[in-house]
Order: C-alpha cells, then structure tokens, then sequence
C-alpha cells in the first residue's frame, strides 16, 4: 500500500527534511540516529524536537523569514552546517 511504501522509504532515509507541521510525524518510523531538519517560521512548538530526542535522533530547526533573496543563501548555509 501507500503507506507502507512511505513507512519504507521514511525507514531508510539517513536525513528527513521537511517544513515544520504534520508531514514530520513520519519521524515516527525513522531509525534511530535519523538527522530531522525541520524548516520553521516563528512558532513556538518544540513537538518534533521532543520527539527526535526521545528516538535518539538529531533534530534541526532552521529558523527562517522571508527577507528577499537572502533566504535561499541562509538556509543553504544553515544545511550545510548541519550536514558537516
């Protein structure tokens, strides 16, 4: 089915990136060690933080607004440093 492929590819994924909201609840069927990234406006829901500490993962917020060009140039540099 539909959701076990996505249980699937979750499961074998190394770094899970995505914009913060309900899509990250996948995080749920990542492994252990998984990098979450997760992209974020001004919220203050640490859910997916917690949750990531509590299945040994590590956890990424990228912290973003729209400012013109530089946004792009800001989360490439934020990424790469998380990916080091």
């Amino acid at each position: 089915s539909s959701f076990e492929k996505q249980v699937k590819l979750v499961r074998s994924a190394d770094i899970i990136v995505g914009a913060h909201g309900a899509g990250l609840s996948h995080l749920l069927f990542a492994k252990p060690h998984t990098s979450i990234v997760s992209f974020r406006g001004r919220t203050n829901s640490d859910i997916y933080a917690l949750m990531s500490m509590a299945m040994d993962m590590d956890f990424h917020h990228l912290l973003w607004t729209y400012n013109g060009e530089e946004l792009m140039d800001d989360i490439s540099t934020q990424l790469l440093g998380i990916l080091k």
